[in-house]
């Protein structure tokens, strides 16, 4: 195999990567929606509920993955196009070099997700930030910092976000978070 034909490899595996991340980001609506949404819904309770903290999170995750996505993909043509371009050299391990870059391009989407996670919750953490002044309620001023505690919790194990095992104890009274 050449060092040309190894890097148009390399470069379509990359494609694909990219392609993944963003195709998964476009399944859900734009981040930038979310916040608008969340304050024009008019009921105060919709946005403090663990559903809608984990709504926040989800679209905020999938803007940092269509962002990731886009500049992958932006690499792996940019390693097709230099492939044209490179002398005729035959690889002698190229296999082995693939089996690196497609391993290597597994492990980096799985650390990309928790990343991911990690900036989404503190992002998210700042819209609580910006929305407890306007609470009026003493509960609802109580939910808030416990969505804030909750988004800090899953900043620091995004893992257990991702898997579905974050379940944080509330003591909140079972009736104001009821629709959840």
């Amino acid at each position: 195999m050449t060092l040309a034909k190894f890097v148009a490899i390399s470069g379509m595996i990359i494609d694909v990567l990219g392609a993944v991340i963003i195709a998964r980001s476009f399944v859900m609506k734009r981040p930038s929606d979310v916040f608008r949404e969340l304050k024009n819904f008019g009921r105060w309770d919709f946005y403090i509920t663990r559903g809608a903290r984990d709504l926040l999170l989800s679209w905020l995750v999938q803007s940092y993955e269509a962002r990731a996505g886009a500049v992958i993909i932006g690499f792996g043509f940019v390693l097709q196009a230099i492939s044209q371009v490179l002398p005729p050299i035959t690889l002698t391990n190229a296999v082995l070099g693939i089996v690196v870059v497609v391993g290597t391009s597994l492990w980096l989407f799985f650390k990309l997700q928790t990343w991911f996670v990690r900036l989404s919750a503190r992002q998210a953490r700042s819209f609580y930030n910006e929305l407890e002044p306007e609470a009026t309620s003493a509960d609802w001023k109580k939910m808030i910092p416990d969505r804030r505690e909750e988004l800090h919790q899953i900043e620091k194990q995004p893992g257990k976000w991702l898997n579905h095992t974050f379940d944080p104890v509330e003591d909140i009274d079972p009736t104001l978070t009821s629709n959840e």
